[in-house]
């Protein structure tokens, strides 16, 4: 399991902030220029549990192909965007990409969902995690 920076930084906002607040990103391939936000470093604190708590929760596939979980806590929503790639027939890398609370009523646009589970064997596999459209 590795996480992007995106899962504690925030895009850099020159109405905001100033070129000193930029921090150096080492796993962002588009050299943005990013700052630490407090807000989801405080959130990034619970992924690990949020990651190994998968199991049979449904997950969803993006748009872009990154599978997204949307938790709850304290009643808002919190969206955890992650790659997995096969490894080898028994491991599976987990790549968190970006994670961060969501704004009141907004969802990720995303397909249909199924078991976290179902969609790690089907890559352990070497097959790819066929999403079901949204109904």
């Amino acid at each position: 399991m590795r996480f992007n920076d995106h899962c504690f930084t925030k895009a850099f906002d020159p109405s905001l902030h100033v070129l000193a607040d930029c921090i150096a990103t080492t796993q962002s391939a588009r050299h943005e220029q990013r700052v630490f936000c407090e807000v989801r470093y405080e959130h990034s604190l619970s992924l690990p549990v949020i990651i190994r708590a998968l199991g049979t929760k449904r997950v969803a596939s993006t748009r872009e192909g990154n599978m997204v979980r949307v938790e709850t806590q304290s009643g808002d929503g919190y969206a955890v965007f992650f790659t997995l790639r096969r490894h080898n027939a028994r491991r599976a890398d987990l790549f968190v990409v970006s994670a961060y609370p969501l704004k009141k009523g907004k969802r990720p646009a995303d397909t249909g969902e199924m078991k976290f589970d179902l969609a790690l064997a089907k890559i352990l596999r070497g097959e790819k995690a066929k999403f079901p459209n949204r109904r």
